[in-house]
């Protein structure tokens, strides 16, 4: 606007001092300046125009090449993540940690075989599942396997009796090889071997056994939202302490 005010009033003053040869020289720049700006404007918008599609094609095909770049690296470091989160964990260490459980298991159970209705392990051999642990959510949940001495049990004393009996040895500091008996998280305690769950798989009853940190309790917390949000009120798992 500056520049158009300026321009206005060297004309009005070229104008009043009579000097029409200026005037028209200075009339004839302007006219000739915007026609070259508006030709200038209209070669740019008819190129836009006639080459548009090849325009949009071009930039369509240079966003999809750099989503699908950027969703491949995604994709791989989470794939990396999750390999390296499961290899985190030693095979010789978890065998070794499920022996550990299942010799005490296999005493605590025998102490309260008549209550929760399962057999008395003949040998600690005897209560392995045919796959040892599984990693779920990043937790090793270990498998044991329990003959029942009676057609109907009942799932939830089982649970509760089972827990109830581990946390006892443990406070005592009579589960061997254990040593810390509870496990802090969110300002709450919890013990430090827990009962992930209970299953009925007819002839036997498979006991899902985990040990407390901070990934099992997220996991234990999320698998109890999982359940509430689903409306399954009723379920094996008891998650209610969490």
């Amino acid at each position: 606007m500056n520049f158009i005010n300026q321009l206005y009033n060297l004309a009005m003053q070229l104008f009043n001092d009579k000097k029409y040869m200026k005037l028209f020289l200075l009339l004839l720049g302007i006219i000739l300046s915007a026609v070259c700006t508006g030709f200038v404007l209209y070669m740019i918008i008819s190129l836009i125009v006639t080459h548009l599609i090849e325009i949009v094609t071009t930039i369509g095909a240079i966003i999809i090449f750099f989503s699908v770049l950027i969703n491949f690296f995604s994709k791989k470091n989470t794939e990396v993540e999750a390999v390296t989160s499961v290899m985190d964990y030693d095979p010789i260490v978890l065998e070794s940690t499920y022996s550990l459980i299942r010799k005490n298991l296999a005493v605590i159970v025998s102490d309260i075989s008549e209550i929760i209705k399962l057999k008395k392990p003949a040998t600690v051999m005897q209560m392995d599942a045919p796959s040892h642990y599984d990693i779920v959510g990043n937790v090793p949940i270990y498998h044991y396997m329990f003959f029942k001495i009676a057609e109907k049990v009942d799932i939830d004393v089982i649970l509760g009796v089972l827990q109830t009996t581990i946390t006892q040895r443990l406070e005592s500091n009579s589960f061997e090889g254990i040593t810390q008996s509870r496990f802090l998280y969110n300002s709450a305690s919890y013990p430090s071997i827990l009962v992930d769950n209970v299953i009925d798989t007819g002839s036997f009853i498979q006991v899902d056994i985990a040990i407390a940190s901070e990934a099992y309790c997220r996991h234990r917390k999320q698998r109890m939202y999982n359940t509430i949000n689903s409306g399954n009120m009723h379920s094996n798992v008891s998650d209610k302490d969490f």
